[in-house]
């Protein structure tokens, strides 16, 4: 008899290049990256989709993410003001948030795990701020929801329809913009020899668009 292809499960998974998966069977559980299994799930025929509805990826475990839910649409303010969704050709999306004020640091993070997902535990640098990165996840959520990949500067994104449903969301978006984008002027002018205050808040234009 000649001998066609593999006689085992594990030189079937690496004739195929997919010998990350033994690893996976004999765990029973494991951390598997985006990238093999998109790559298995092609090789297989398996909807991504349905793996996450099946409960087949353990964590992170917030599927389907509510894009509707209050604190979804406030990440999407932080990270349309100061946040940005990159994509690599290793990562689907990276979700990074940067500011030099702790403070919304805070906030930020905060509310995505509000949304329920979660940050990593170490800030990195980038000039004069830190950033904080979080779920891959999200940061798909957010490009399906209407935020695109790339910095928002290039593509001036529409807000949320929701906001303008909710007064208490829109005034967390009004009140988040001013303080991530905005900033406060004082100047004293003289009028009839009256010197006079003028107080002149500025923000960019995804306040009200």
């Amino acid at each position: 008899m000649v001998r066609y292809g593999a006689t085992n499960v594990p030189n079937f998974l690496r004739e195929r290049g997919l010998k990350n998966v033994c690893r996976w069977i004999k765990q029973g559980h494991c951390n598997a990256t985006v990238g093999p299994l998109k790559f298995f799930c092609k090789t297989f025929d398996v909807d991504l989709i349905e793996l996450e509805q099946k409960n087949v990826i353990l964590s992170p475990r917030f599927y389907p993410v509510d894009m509707s839910s209050q604190s979804f649409i406030k990440l999407k303010t932080h990270v349309l003001n100061e946040g940005r969704i990159s994509l690599t050709k290793k990562i689907v999306g990276i979700l990074s948030y940067i500011n030099q004020d702790p403070v919304l640091l805070k906030y930020f993070i905060d509310t995505v795990r509000e949304t329920g997902g979660a940050v990593k535990e170490e800030l990195t640098f980038e000039g004069n701020g830190l950033v904080a990165h979080a779920n891959p996840v999200l940061a798909r959520a957010l490009n399906a929801s209407g935020l695109p990949f790339g910095r928002k500067t290039r593509t001036n994104p529409s807000l949320d329809p929701l906001l303008r449903q909710d007064p208490q969301l829109f005034h967390y978006h009004i009140q988040a913009t001013l303080t991530e984008e905005g900033w406060c002027s004082l100047t004293v002018e003289c009028h009839n020899s009256c010197p006079c205050l003028l107080t002149e808040f500025m923000s960019i234009s995804t306040l009200c668009l």
